[in-house]
């Protein structure tokens, strides 16, 4: 018997629901690069008090279903475009070839179907009900790792098939160049900054209430709305200077963009608004001294009206469907 083996993993999305955990009339999907999928279906078994005449334990019941956990893909061009969509909602698409995507956060996101199929084994665990609430990046200079997102999400209901729910999926490969490390840029208050190690979006969230559990729904949540976006991150700069170091002890506005470039393609992660929190540097040793920023993007007057920018800029012409 045949093992299954995560290189012939398959991770299809994009389907959108047009009702909230019913499957939509098409399962036309696209199947995306993924390094890891950690959505896992969890419901416990809820010992019993009862007494039965004896000391003999009566049979567990089982308590609502937990279906979450992270989806981490890699940082490239296109299939960028698929989770930022399903994360921030449709995009406002201009330009030919190649197109600028734009994402904001907008007043509500759709709800989808995933599929992770164990393709060499013929099983297929089929998600509905699912959202991405949350996402995560950090770009680390000193690291020499692979830039890697991670995204949160989190599903109401599981099915298990022998069959994919889409036989011939889009399928987006992954871009020949992704964004490494040495394509990305970092500016600060508007302007390059090239004395950062490195900069963390430690989460981003849509503020999803996974407490909607109803009467009749089987343990199943039976709504998952959306609350407050909420972006909060890291940056460790070289300490030359106060000039960053005040923006913090002063709480003085700025902003933070990270940007990957390839060619005439690019992608931008913006924080329109952001605040450090207070902090001074430390001496600990004879090596080089950094300072090392919390932050946190907000939204009071930007114009974009958004806490989060993200505009990619590719071959794809569109990322509405």
């Amino acid at each position: 018997m045949a093992q299954a083996k995560g290189s012939n993993g398959q991770l299809l999305a994009g389907v959108t629901e047009v009702t909230y955990n019913v499957n939509p009339a098409t399962s036309a999907s696209v199947a995306l690069p993924f390094v890891s999928f950690g959505v896992k279906e969890t419901a416990p078994l809820i010992r019993s008090k009862t007494i039965n005449s004896n000391r003999n334990a009566v049979q567990p019941t089982v308590g609502n279903i937990a279906l979450s956990g992270p989806i981490v893909v890699p940082l490239d061009e296109l299939g960028m475009g698929h989770w930022l969509r399903m994360l921030l909602g449709n995009p406002v698409t201009t330009g030919t070839n190649p197109y600028t995507h734009v994402f904001k956060v907008g007043t509500s996101i759709n709800s989808h179907v995933f599929e992770q199929g164990y393709t060499d084994i013929a099983q297929f665990q089929r998600l509905n009900g699912g959202k991405v609430g949350t996402m995560a990046l950090s770009l680390d200079q000193g690291a020499n790792a692979e830039p890697v997102v991670t995204f949160g999400v989190t599903a109401a209901t599981s099915t298990w098939s022998g069959s994919s729910m889409d036989s011939t999926p889009a399928v987006e490969a992954l871009t020949v160049i992704p964004f490494g490390m040495a394509a990305i840029t970092l500016k600060e208050g508007g302007s390059l900054i090239a004395t950062a190690q490195s900069v963390a979006l430690t989460e981003f969230t849509n503020g999803l209430d996974d407490k909607g559990y109803c009467i009749g729904n089987a343990g199943a949540l039976a709504t998952l709305p959306e609350g407050i976006a909420y972006a909060k991150g890291t940056l460790k700069a070289m300490f030359e200077n106060l000039t960053l170091l005040n923006k913090a002890l002063n709480g003085t506005e700025s902003s933070i963009e990270i940007i990957g470039t390839n060619g005439t393609h690019s992608i931008s992660f913006k924080f329109n608004e952001v605040q450090y929190a207070k902090t001074s540097p430390a001496i600990q040793g004879p090596l080089g001294i950094w300072v090392e920023l919390e932050w946190e993007a907000y939204y009071n007057n930007h114009a974009d009206a958004s806490i989060l920018t993200a505009t990619l800029i590719n071959t794809h012409a569109t990322y509405t469907y």
